[in-house]
């Protein structure tokens, strides 16, 4: 049977699941081939003269967002125990034919992961099973693709609930091709489910699913006119359910026109001429223009000022905006341009040269990497992105942002410092060097040779590092990621950086030699804000804390004074005073005998978040301190601390902490009015027992402080942390979270301590490719929710979330958000 030859064929008829053609002779596998070419005229809306081919009785429903939405007009069911879904979508995309057909069938399995990941909504995994080069000669040299796919998505709800049920998956076929059509050059598709040997999918995933079945699908690309680069691209699905699963129809058409809508809006933000960028130096000097260049408005407070990266002209935000520019071997900068370059950039979409039916494959890209400074040099960009994928996130994402975290456990300082440096650049940052880190380390290393290797690997690098807190000579790190795990290590040093071209970071220390810790915390915040250019009715976005372990309470004060509790303001101490950091005014560094303070002032492009909670539980009995000195609890009502314990604790409680096989002992939560007479609880955890059944405390106390027990419940600990990130961060996707808690939180989990990783993960929405890092610090600091005052204790759990939302900066959302006090 010869290829174009499909008018025996009959398409009307749905057939059962049947063996891949992998499974097959090569006749099998041309049998694809030939259905694919014969299922396309069911993609017509119009009546054809051709009787043979059976064509499909679409019903217009409705466009939304510029995706066309078609159904049946009558659907037959062939089994009554299942539900067919029976849709056909559609939209325009301006894009060439090449790059659309990338983004519908990626060629490679990783490319297929990320770009599911990014443009499939309510995602949870996806992987190609089996792929093989066919035999046939396509117009392109990539072409055809064909391989056996599997894809799980959340297309269920519980029909009580409404939330998320099982995730549904299918296994299919799919084989693309692009060949000439009636003298037009097109791309299409074929899917039908196949039969897939269970045990080599569970090699693959060990998801439980629910099995959903594509009895038919098919996709076409295809110019809106000759010579256009404007395609239509029309997909269509049937797909059978069983009847208990309880779909919903409208959600799974939903999906798939959402992924569509997706894959467009990705395609249009992609530049196809050249375009050449301006250094800095050359840029118009702003102080030069009263109003933009372009709409001629006069700059105010609200109409700030911006630099079009092409031309060096002085815009407005209304007048500009940001394009995806590829970077060879860097994935995507995101480039500001202003209207008119933009246009010039689309105004010629077709390209300069005639292309044959091959269409050959264009690949221009900068042949060399970017260098730190801005963009010292010209940028050339086509319609082909090698990078299209090259972050696996649930929704297009900014791709001048990317968080990734590293590790290093050998013993030697500067060998761990540049082992970790080397696996964050070349891993999860893919090229790009941060622009801000986080460094952790064990007490065997050197902060002075922590500092320096760093500076000399990265001299515009902003890091700020603290030593880990000790636990029996070991310390407790965690990764998330598909290799990530928990575990305890004799010697570590971890980086958690973010690469964020059009953020703003800072970081200064101070010793408290000479100096008092107000003082010192009230320096390092006014040349941060000095370093940040801020405004005086604007605050940072995040503020990261790191002080001497001892010292937070000087600390927090100040902050809280200068500094609106609305930002994110986190931070964590450790037992050793050997802090670190890097910024505009070069390397500072504290050692054992030298307590100080760290701190981050960091003004991200996208929206950060914060979490700060518990999981104690108080007690309804609250106790009267009768006699203390400093940190050392002597009597609560007159008794021995450790004496009211079993008055305080029901019986299970008293047989978890009073049992000999535990050492952990319950928190007490200092009870003190915040502002406007609301009262908050400070957690305070016992750090020392004595002989005479007093207690050593982590903060300092004094006569008449009110103290409530806080217990924690061993099996709610996985759940309570996996509840408080999810609440925390409001369904964002999050792409990068640092995570610090209290030693306690692993001491009561004991032999369980790996669950802790599994509760992040869970809270983080399961996302396996955002950057997740953990530590344990002494004392954490950060505002609860609701209680809108800054405050610090023992045994916490804080959490620095960077999210998918690009941020907001208009100077009426800030000043209006956060407003610095005066100092």
């Amino acid at each position: 049977m010869d290829r174009f030859d499909v008018d025996e064929l009959d398409f009307e008829s749905v057939e059962p699941v049947r063996p891949s053609s992998f499974d097959g002779t090569s006749a099998q596998k041309f049998d694809i081939a030939i259905r694919a070419r014969q299922a396309l005229p069911s993609l017509s809306l119009t009546a054809t003269c051709n009787t043979k081919l059976k064509q499909l009785d679409w019903r217009f429903v409705k466009k939304d967002k510029e995706v066309s939405i078609h159904r049946l007009e009558r659907e037959k069911h062939g089994n009554s125990l299942t539900t067919r879904v029976s849709f056909r979508i559609s939209v325009e995309i301006k894009s060439y034919l090449e790059t659309i057909m990338d983004a519908l069938v990626p060629k490679s399995p990783i490319e297929y992961l990320h770009m599911e990941k990014r443009m499939f909504p309510k995602f949870v995994d996806a992987a190609v099973l089996h792929q093989v080069e066919d035999d046939e000669v396509s117009e392109l040299p990539t072409y055809p693709r064909h391989c056996v796919k599997w894809h799980a998505s959340h297309l269920l709800t519980n029909r009580i609930t409404g939330r998320m049920g099982t995730p549904t998956d299918f296994v299919f076929e799919e084989f693309a091709d692009v060949e000439t059509i009636e003298n037009v050059q097109c791309g299409f598709g074929y899917i039908q489910s196949c039969d897939y040997p269970e045990a080599d999918l569970r090699r693959v995933s060990a998801l439980k699913c629910k099995r959903g079945l594509i009895r038919k699908g098919v996709f076409l690309v295809q110019p809106s006119a000759p010579d256009s680069v404007i395609h239509e691209v029309t997909a269509m699905y049937i797909m059978d359910f069983p009847k208990n699963l309880g779909i919903s129809v409208d959600r799974i058409i939903s999906a798939y026109a959402d992924r569509l809508r997706n894959i467009r809006e990705m395609l249009i933000n992609t530049l196809f001429q050249p375009i050449p960028i301006l250094p800095r130096d050359q840029w118009v000097d702003d102080r030069s223009r009263r109003e933009c260049c372009v709409c001629t408005q006069t700059f105010t407070l609200v109409r700030a000022r911006h630099h079009c990266r092409a031309c060096g002209e002085v815009v407005c935000g209304n007048c500009s905006r940001k394009w995806s520019v590829p970077v060879k071997n860097n994935g995507e900068l995101l480039t500001r341009l202003c209207t008119p370059c933009s246009l010039k950039a689309r105004s010629n979409l077709m390209p300069s040269v005639v292309h044959t039916n091959r269409f050959s494959r264009s690949n221009t890209t900068l042949g060399l990497d970017p260098p730190m400074t801005d963009f010292e040099m010209h940028l050339h960009t086509s319609s082909y992105h090698p990078h299209l994928n090259s972050l696996p996130l649930q929704k297009p994402i900014f791709h001048s942002v990317r968080v990734g975290a590293s590790a290093s456990v050998v013993d030697d300082t500067v060998a761990a410092v540049e082992g970790a440096w080397h696996q964050l650049v070349t891993g999860p940052l893919q090229l790009n060097r941060p622009h801000f880190a986080l460094v952790n380390y064990s007490c065997a290393h050197d902060p002075h040779l922590i500092a320096e290797t760093l500076h000399r690997l990265a001299p515009e690098l902003v890091f700020c590092g603290a030593a880990l807190s000790m636990e029996k000579g070991d310390v407790t790190y965690f990764e998330g990621g598909v290799d990530g795990k928990l575990d305890k290590y004799p010697h570590l040093l971890s980086l958690w950086g973010l690469y964020d071209v059009d953020g703003s970071f800072t970081a200064n220390g101070v010793g408290f030699q000479g100096i008092e810790p107000k003082e010192a915390t009230r320096q390092c915040i006014k040349q941060s804000i000095l370093d940040l250019e801020l405004g005086p009715t604007e605050s940072p976005d995040m503020l990261w804390l790191m002080p001497t372990d001892g010292y937070e309470e000087p600390v927090v004060r100040t902050v809280e004074g200068m500094l609106d509790t609305s930002a994110t303001i986190l931070g964590a101490t450790s037992k050793h005073s050997r802090l670190c950091g890097s910024g505009a005014h070069g390397v500072f560094v504290m050692t054992d005998d030298q307590p100080g303070i760290v701190l981050a002032m960091c003004s991200p492009s996208m929206q950060v978040t914060e979490a700060y909670f518990t999981c104690y539980e108080p007690n309804e009995r609250v106790f009267s301190v009768t006699k203390a000195d400093g940190k050392r609890l002597l009597e609560l009502d007159h008794q021995p601390p450790l004496q009211v314990l079993k008055d305080g604790l029901d019986r299970n409680k008293r047989k978890l902490y009073m049992g000999s096989r535990q050492k952990v002992f319950p928190a007490f939560g200092r009870m003190q009015k915040g502002l406007g007479g609301d009262v908050y609880v400070q957690q305070i955890e016992p750090v020392g027992v004595h002989s005479d059944l007093s207690m050593t405390l982590a903060a300092t106390i004094k006569r008449d402080d009110q103290l409530r027990l806080m217990s924690m419940d061993t099996k709610m600990i996985p759940d309570d942390i996996a509840a408080g990130l999810h609440a925390c961060r409001e369904e964002e996707e999050v792409i990068g979270c640092y995570v610090t808690i209290g030693a306690s939180i692993l001491q009561h989990l004991g032999d369980d301590a790996p669950l802790l990783r599994d509760a992040v993960l869970h809270g983080m929405g399961r996302n396996l490719y955002s950057a997740i890092a953990g530590t344990v610090s002494m004392t954490q600091i950060g505002i609860m929710t609701g209680a809108h005052k800054l405050s610090y204790g023992n045994g916490m759990v804080a959490a620095l979330l960077i999210t998918n939302t690009k941020q907001k900066r208009s100077v009426e959302r800030r000043s209006s958000r956060a407003q610095r006090r005066s100092f």
